[in-house]
């Protein structure tokens, strides 16, 4: 679900932006140091094309530092040309030489797949060092792939993304035992273990889920998770690693795992948007605090590309919720009932149609005190409610999400909900006259999912 909330006085739908996705072509790669100038060419993804041998072999080029086939060079070459993928039809192009640049991200050690036995990578090959192989590489601006599309080439994170999507979907109810901790669109939330058992958002169409896990010798774990809907959040994103920084600035040992899952092929790609930012912001974190977290891995990146479905009548995303254990930080599908969303959904949902000086995530629960706090912000009918609540229900789907064919049943119902809400309760009846009274909520008890309102 992404709701374009206070956007929609603009009169038309900005419904989201669709997406090349690719097909993958296997290759043998021979590189011998970690060069990373690579060149597409026709029959492979990364590399050099023999037509003779139907291998391809790649080798550093001392003269232009490019990776270069010296079988084809020796051979006297031949006229290359680039695959490109678009709407998973092939077509030919010109050669493009693109860089492949490497990150402070690496790549999940999983047993079940060797890095040194890979045969379609985005990172280098297999007789690079090994810590080279362990590096996330992401392609430049330039790039005719994308950042999706090319961890898609990483067996690694493919293989974790594969073990998420085809595991199932776990649902919690009002009987479910769980304390959960939701996380809703726009919101982000800290929390220890002995806070919550899970913490979760769904929902999520062209929206992406973070999840951050900080681990040290010197301070409890502390995960973060937020539910983020455009790319405008870099200043929130930042604060997330600075809160773990700080949660472990007594350590020299810190490790960080990242959880990102979202997106879709959809119509104008703006999963495809979020995920390139996301990520490249990512790695830019990633390189700046290492003096703090020597390690800071993508554990999960099921997103755009790698997270879409074409089973259904129309795209749409495999995996539209995640969910961490807090204990054993596992990672998986999910989704909630209102019931187990925690207190007053409703209002949290009207803040996606409250005007922002700028955009941030919410914070909603905080690691250093036990509680759900809704911070005051002023909200009031815009002009054209009335016309919104009299849409049916397809045109208010197409006005009103970025993905109106693939939203859940309860879209609809819950959207009015909201509007109806934000159109009949003044804020200053909810936070005061002076608006500057939060709302504050604790768990009735050690267990279960129910809410209390206590200042």
């Amino acid at each position: 679900m992404n709701y374009y909330g206070s956007k929609f006085p603009s009169g038309r739908s900005l419904r989201g932006q669709g997406a090349a996705l690719c097909k993958e072509y296997a290759y043998r790669s021979l590189v011998t140091v970690t060069v990373h100038k690579i060149v597409f060419s026709r029959g492979a993804k990364f590399g050099i094309y023999n037509p003779v041998t139907r291998k391809m072999v790649i080798a550093n080029s001392d003269s232009t530092n490019t990776l270069v086939s010296l079988d084809d060079y020796n051979n006297g070459g031949f006229k290359c040309k680039a695959i490109w993928a678009s709407h998973q039809q092939i077509r030919e192009a010109p050669t493009h030489e693109h860089w492949l640049i490497p990150t402070a991200l690496r790549v999940p050690e999983d047993s079940s797949v060797r890095l040194e036995d890979t045969d379609n990578s985005c990172s280098p090959s297999r007789t690079s060092s090994s810590e080279a192989l362990r590096l996330v590489h992401l392609p430049t601006e330039s790039s005719p792939y994308t950042v999706d599309e090319c961890l898609g080439n990483v067996p690694a994170i493919r293989q974790r993304c594969s073990d998420l999507l085809e595991s199932g979907t776990r649902h919690y109810h009002a009987s479910s035992p769980a304390r959960i901790l939701y996380v809703a669109q726009g919101e982000v939330a800290y929390a220890v273990p002995r806070q919550c058992d899970v913490i979760v958002s769904d929902k999520a169409t062209t929206c992406h889920v973070l999840i951050l896990k900080s681990v040290s010798d010197h301070a409890a774990p502390l995960v973060s998770c937020a539910h983020i809907d455009g790319d405008r959040y870099e200043t929130c994103i930042r604060d997330m690693f600075r809160r773990h920084q700080t949660h472990h600035e007594e350590s020299a040992d810190a490790e960080m795992d990242i959880h990102i899952m979202g997106g879709f092929g959809d119509e104008h790609g703006a999963s495809r948007v979020i995920t390139s930012w996301l990520v490249r912001l990512l790695a830019a974190l990633a390189k700046e605090t290492q003096p703090v977290f020597h390690t800071t891995t993508l554990g999960t990146c099921a997103v755009t590309s790698l997270n879409h479905c074409n089973d259904s009548k129309y795209p749409s995303p495999i995996g539209r919720g995640l969910a961490m254990e807090m204990e054993s930080g596992r990672v998986f599908l999910a989704s909630c009932d209102t019931a187990v969303a925690g207190p007053n959904t409703v209002l949290r949902s009207v803040r996606l149609w409250a005007p922002q000086a700028q955009p941030r995530l919410h914070v909603i629960h905080e690691a250093h005190r036990d509680g759900i706090i809704i911070r005051p912000f002023a909200y009031k009918p815009f002009a054209d409610i009335g016309t919104l609540l009299a849409l049916p229900d397809d045109l208010l789907l197409t006005y009103t999400s970025t993905s109106p064919d693939c939203e859940q049943d309860d879209f609809c119902g819950a959207l009015r909900e909201t509007l109806r809400f934000l159109q009949t309760v003044p804020a200053a009846s909810v936070f005061g006259p002076d608006l500057g009274q939060p709302l504050v909520y604790r768990r009735t008890g050690r267990l279960g999912n129910r809410w209390m309102l206590v200042r």
